[in-house]
């Protein structure tokens, strides 16, 4: 039975306002960020369907509908956000739980100027090379690691033949990443199949290591821990909820160093905070690619 409940304000002290002038009340934009892997029978009406519901709720952001799912951000207030989350648990396709949204930070003013919905082939793109998991395979065949579960194998990975895979690309492991990951060197994600073939697969087959993954909300370890498996490396296993998920129960950081890496403009937040040494990192980079 699939949950119902909303997530849970953030901290009050956590919150910055913004004065609305038509009413004079503070107002937050509060942010959530989902996905799920499930058959969906007809994406060009779910993706009507969801732009309406987006519409009524007021909501801003972006969303990938297509037949393996969806994958989106958006943000509104609070009461507007626990609604749809409401509305998305009692869904008759997605069936999602309170425990599937991931909170990102309160914000002062939107973080998205925009409503899109997008009817695409891929909710994360593979260039079609990777088909999705089975909707039928469970938790711990998927690998699925809780935060508490992949700090665990963090503190204990040195004592075992261990690597730790960011599936993200290269300039998000620049902002943030997790202790002795392995630098993906890649711009896009759809990139990334061709590293692990080219740079990792060989040697995983050979030395038969535990992989530990991880990206920013686990979407994107769904497809690469499944393209792993079909090349033979099965001792996989990736962080629930990603980044996000882990920074929630380890706000301090755990074994993340550095910052959550985001694509919208939260990301000043972030980026204004951070070392001016690895600024100028990014900064070389983006003008270069």
């Amino acid at each position: 039975m699939p949950g119902t409940g909303a997530p849970l304000s953030p901290k009050q002290g956590d919150s910055k306002r913004l004065k609305t002038s038509e009413e004079g009340e503070s107002v937050d934009y509060h942010v959530i960020l989902f996905y799920k892997y499930v058959e969906v029978p007809d994406p060009t009406a779910e993706k009507t369907a969801q732009h309406d519901k987006c519409v009524e709720l007021g909501l801003l952001g972006r969303s990938l509908v297509s037949e393996e799912g969806i994958n989106a951000t958006f943000a509104g207030s609070l009461d507007k956000i626990n609604e749809y989350v409401t509305y998305m648990c009692s869904h008759p396709v997605f069936s999602m739980t309170a425990d599937d949204f991931k909170r990102s930070m309160v914000v002062a003013t939107a973080p998205f100027s925009e409503l899109v919905i997008k009817y695409v082939k891929e909710i994360v793109s593979t260039g079609g090379a990777v088909a999705p998991p089975p909707v039928t395979m469970t938790d711990a065949e998927r690998g699925y690691l809780t935060p508490q579960q992949f700090h665990e194998a963090m503190a204990d990975k040195d004592k075992s033949n261990t690597v730790v895979l960011d599936v993200r690309a290269h300039k998000e492991f620049l902002v943030g990443h997790f202790k002795d990951a392995i630098d993906p060197q890649v711009k896009n994600f759809s990139e990334y199949y061709t590293f692990l073939d080219q740079q990792h697969i060989p040697s995983f087959k050979q030395d038969k290591p535990k992989v530990l993954m991880y990206c920013t909300g686990g979407i994107r370890c769904e497809k690469a821990s499944q393209f792993l498996r079909s090349r033979g490396v099965t001792d996989v296993y990736h962080l629930k909820g990603g980044i996000h998920k882990y920074l929630e129960q380890f706000p301090d950081g755990g074994y993340f160093k550095g910052k959550n890496f985001i694509f919208d403009k939260r990301c000043e937040r972030y980026l204004f905070a951070f070392n001016i040494v690895l600024l100028l990192k990014i900064w070389t980079f983006l003008i270069l690619y």
